[in-house]
C-alpha cells in the first residue's frame, strides 16, 4: 500500500487530545477552587475579622467615644464565627458556596478555632466590664492577648493545612496531568495512524475504482458497447459514455430517456422494439435484438440490444439493466461475406450449367453444319440453318463468358505494365465509344508491373469501357487513371475483401447517370444488369470480377445518382519484376502538429482518418455534417485544413462547405475526397476543387501525403 502525505489526517486527533487535556484541568481546577479557596478563604476572613474586632476593642478601651462597642467589635466578633461555622456545616455567601470539611483534622483545627473565638469572646466582655481595673500589663489584658494569639494560630493552621492539602492535590493533579498528556498523545498518534492508513486504503480503492472504471470505459470502447439502465417508473436512462458515444448524446449529461432512444430507432423498427420491450417484462425473459438507429444526417447505425427487467417482491417491474452495442462494422463484415460466398455459389452454378450448356451447343452446331450438306440448294432451308448457326455461336459467346466468371484460376499469366498495355488499346477504346465521349488517360510515372492473363485484362477494359459508354447514353468524358498504390489494415479493415499490400490501380471513371446505393452491391452478379431490357446480358461486370478474383485482386465500385460511377481495380504487384524498381525500405509518412478538421458522414472513415492523423502528430477535430463543421469552425479559430467529403446528406456536401470555409476563413487550406479520383471529378461538372480531391477509398499512405502537399501548398 503506498503512503500518502495527508498531515489534515492528524488534526482531528491531535485537536480532540489537546481538548480533553484542556478540559480536564479546567474541570479539576474548577474542583479544586470549589474545594479549597472558599475555605481558605473563610480562615482567612476569620483572621481578618477577629483582627478588626480586637482594633475596635482597643480603641474603645482607651476611651474612644466614637467606637460603637456591639457594632464595631461584637458584630464582627460574630461575623469570624459565623465564617468559622461555614467551613464545618456549609453554606455560602457573595464570595461563593462553601463545602463543609471531610478532613476530620481540619475540622478539629476548626473547632479549636470556633472555641478559640469564644474564649476571645468571653476574655473581651470581662475585660469590657472591668475596663476600669484591667489596664495594659495586667492578668486580664494578657489573658486576653493570649486567647486572641492563640485564636489566630489555630486559625492560621486552619489556612496552612488546606495549602498543603491543596498543593498535594495540585502534584497529584500534575502528575495525573503528565501522564494524561502522555496517554492521550500515545491515542492521538494511535488515531493519527489509524486514519492515516484508512485514508491511504480508501484513496487506494478510489484509485482502484478509478482504474477499473477507466479499464472499463477503454475496454468497452474498443468492443463499441456500452451499458445502461432504464428507470420504469420515471423513463429515465443513465448511460455510460460509450453508450453515449453510440447514441450520439451529450455523455456530460448523462439523464437519457427512452423516448429520446425511441427518436433515434428507424421508424420501420420502432414497433418491433416496443412489442419486444412488452414481451420481455410479461415474459419475464432477457431481451436481445439488433435494430437500426437513424440520425439526422441520414446515417444508418446497427446496435445489439441487450437487456433484462429487475423486479421488485410483489413482482413488478421496476427497472431495465443492459448493454448497447455497435454492430454497424461487424455487419458489413458479414454482407461482404455473404455476397462473397453467393457469387463463389453463383460461380459454381453458372460454371456447372455453362458447362452442360456448352455440350449442348456443341452438338446442335455440329448438326447444324452437318446438315448444311444435305439441304442442297433450297435457300428457304439454308436461311434456317444460318439462322440456327448464329444463335448457338451467341448462345457459345455466353457460356464462354459464363465459363470465364466461373473460373479461379486464369491460364496465361504473364508480367504487363499496365500503361503500354491501355495505349496499345486505345484505337480499340475509341471505336468502342461513340464521338461525342471523350476519353481522357491519366498513366502513372514508374508504374509497377502485374502478373495477370493479359487476354482477359483486355476483355475487362473493354467491358468497363462498353458499360461507362452506356451509361452515359454516349455522351460524356471517359476518365482512365493508372497509380502506384499500398493498401494498409485500416483500409482493409474497411474493405474486409481487400488484402494488406502493393497493387496497381487501375481507374474507369464515366460521367453517366450512376447506380443507386441498394443496387451497387448486386452489379457483379450474373445476368444483372441495369440497363433497358434488351441492351445487356448481365455478364460483363461478372467477367471483370471474375478476372479480379482470380488475379489475386481487389475491385471498389463508387457511384452517385446524376454525377456518375468510378470503379477501382487494384491488381497485385508482381514480384519478378526488376529489383531495383523496388523500394525495399518501408515508406517514413511526412507528420506535422497542425490542426485538421475532417469531414465525413461514415462514422468508420470518419475515425480511420481521425486515428491516422494523429498518430502522425496533428490534432484532428471530427464532424459528421457540413453544418456541424461550421459550427465547429467558428468555435476553434486556430484550425488549418478541412479535409472532407464530397457526397454527404444534410443539405450541404462538400463543395458548398468548401466554399463556406473559403468565404469565412480564407487561410484555412482545402482537402476533398471522393470515390471519385481529382481526374474524373474534373470533367464532371465540379470542377472548381479538383485538384484538391483525395480518391476514396485511400490509404494511409496516400492521405498522409497528400495532407502535407496540401499544408504545403501556398497557391
Amino acid at each position: 500500500m503506498k503512503t500518502k502525505n495527508t498531515p489534515i489526517i492528524w488534526v482531528l486527533p491531535v485537536t480532540l487530545c489537546i481538548l480533553l487535556v484542556m478540559f480536564y484541568a479546567f474541570y479539576s481546577g474548577k474542583n479544586m477552587v470549589r474545594r479549597y479557596v472558599p475555605h481558605m478563604s473563610a480562615a482567612l476572613e476569620v483572621k481578618l475579622e477577629a483582627a478588626i474586632a480586637h482594633l475596635w476593642f482597643e480603641e474603645a478601651i482607651s476611651g474612644d467615644s466614637y467606637v460603637d462597642i456591639d457594632e464595631e467589635v461584637w458584630r464582627h466578633i460574630d461575623k469570624a464565627e459565623w465564617y468559622a461555622n461555614v467551613m464545618l456545616v456549609g453554606g455560602e455567601d457573595s464570595e461563593g458556596e462553601f463545602i463543609p470539611l471531610e478532613d476530620p483534622e481540619l475540622r478539629k483545627k476548626v473547632e479549636q478555632t470556633i472555641e478559640g473565638i469564644h474564649a476571645f469572646r468571653l476574655f473581651a466582655q470581662k475585660r469590657w466590664r472591668e475596663k476600669d481595673k484591667s489596664g495594659v500589663g495586667t492578668d486580664i489584658d494578657q489573658l486576653f492577648d493570649q486567647t486572641f494569639n492563640k485564636f489566630l494560630a489555630s486559625a492560621d493552621d486552619v489556612v496552612l493545612a488546606q495549602k498543603r492539602a491543596m498543593n498535594r492535590e495540585l502534584e497529584q493533579f500534575s502528575q495525573i496531568q503528565w501522564g494524561l498528556i502522555i496517554a492521550l498523545g500515545a491515542l492521538a498518534i494511535f488515531m493519527g495512524w489509524f486514519l492515516q492508513r484508512y485514508e491511504n486504503r480508501r484513496a487506494d480503492d478510489m484509485e482502484a475504482l478509478q482504474a477499473s472504471e477507466s479499464l472499463l470505459a477503454k475496454t468497452q470502447h474498443m468492443a463499441l458497447i456500452g451499458s445502461w439502465s432504464q428507470d420504469l417508473a420515471s423513463n429515465v436512462m443513465q448511460c455510460s459514455i460509450e453508450a453515449c458515444n453510440i447514441l450520439e448524446v451529450d455523455s456530460v449529461n448523462s439523464d437519457f430517456s427512452f423516448d429520446g432512444l425511441l427518436k433515434r430507432i428507424h421508424p420501420e423498427d420502432q414497433s418491433f422494439v416496443k412489442q419486444s420491450y412488452n414481451q420481455s417484462i410479461a415474459e419475464r425473459t432477457p431481451l436481445d435484438i439488433i435494430l437500426r438507429l437513424r440520425f439526422e444526417e441520414g446515417r444508418i447505425k446497427y446496435v445489439n440490444l441487450r437487456c433484462q427487467a429487475v423486479y421488485d417482491g410483489g413482482g413488478k417491474a421496476q427497472r431495465f439493466v443492459g448493454s448497447i452495442q455497435d454492430v454497424t462494422e461487424q455487419k458489413q463484415s458479414e454482407e461482404a461475406l455473404r455476397r462473397s460466398q453467393k457469387m463463389d455459389a453463383v460461380g459454381q452454378l453458372t460454371g456447372g450449367i455453362a458447362h452442360d450448356f456448352n455440350n449442348i451447343l456443341a452438338i446442335i452446331l455440329g448438326n447444324t453444319e452437318l446438315l448444311q450438306t444435305r439441304v442442297g440448294g433450297d435457300e428457304k432451308v439454308e436461311k434456317w440453318v444460318q439462322s440456327i448457326e448464329k444463335a448457338t455461336e451467341r448462345g457459345a459467346a455466353l457460356t464462354k463468358q459464363l465459363l470465364g466468371f466461373s473460373r479461379h484460376q486464369s491460364t496465361e499469366i504473364t508480367v504487363v505494365d499496365l500503361n503500354q498495355t491501355i495505349k496499345q488499346m486505345t484505337d480499340l477504346i475509341s471505336r468502342s465509344v461513340t464521338p461525342q465521349v471523350e476519353v481522357i488517360y491519366h498513366f502513372s510515372k514508374n508504374l509497377w508491373s502485374t502478373e495477370i492473363d493479359l487476354g482477359e485484362f483486355q476483355d475487362t477494359l473493354l467491358n468497363l469501357v462498353i458499360n461507362a459508354r452506356d451509361a452515359m447514353d454516349g455522351r460524356g468524358h471517359l476518365t482512365l487513371e493508372t497509380d502506384n498504390q499500398v493498401l494498409d489494415d485500416a483500409f482493409c479493415f474497411l474493405n474486409p475483401d481487400a488484402t494488406p499490400g502493393r497493387y496497381i490501380k487501375l481507374s474507369v471513371s464515366d460521367t453517366g447517370k450512376g447506380i443507386p446505393l441498394e443496387l451497387q452491391s448486386r452489379v457483379f452478379e450474373p445476368f444483372f444488369t441495369t440497363k433497358e431490357r434488351g441492351k445487356g446480358t448481365g455478364l460483363g461486370l461478372s467477367m471483370v470480377y471474375g478476372f479480379v478474383s482470380r488475379s489475386g485482386g481487389y475491385i471498389k465500385i463508387y457511384s452517385e445518382e446524376g454525377i456518375g460511377t468510378t470503379f477501382n481495380i487494384y491488381l497485385p504487384f508482381s514480384k519478378r519484376q526488376a529489383i531495383e524498381s523496388l523500394d525495399t525500405q518501408p515508406e517514413e509518412l511526412p507528420r506535422g502538429s497542425e490542426t485538421i478538421l475532417v469531414v465525413d458522414d461514415e462514422v468508420g472513415l470518419l475515425e480511420v482518418a481521425k486515428d491516422s492523423l494523429e498518430i502522425l502528430g496533428y490534432e484532428v477535430l471530427t464532424s459528421v455534417s457540413g453544418k456541424q463543421a461550421l459550427d465547429v469552425l467558428n468555435k476553434n479559430p486556430n484550425i488549418n485544413l478541412l479535409f472532407s467529403d464530397v457526397v454527404m446528406p444534410g443539405g450541404m456536401n462538400g463543395y458548398e462547405l468548401a466554399e463556406h470555409v473559403t468565404t469565412l476563413r480564407p487561410d484555412v487550406r482545402i482537402l476533398l475526397t471522393s470515390g471519385y479520383t481529382e481526374k474524373a471529378i474534373a470533367h464532371n461538372g465540379q470542377a472548381k476543387f479538383s485538384a484538391s480531391v483525395l480518391g476514396k477509398p485511400y490509404s494511409q499512405v496516400d492521405l498522409a501525403r497528400r495532407i502535407k502537399q496540401t499544408l504545403g501548398d501556398k497557391a
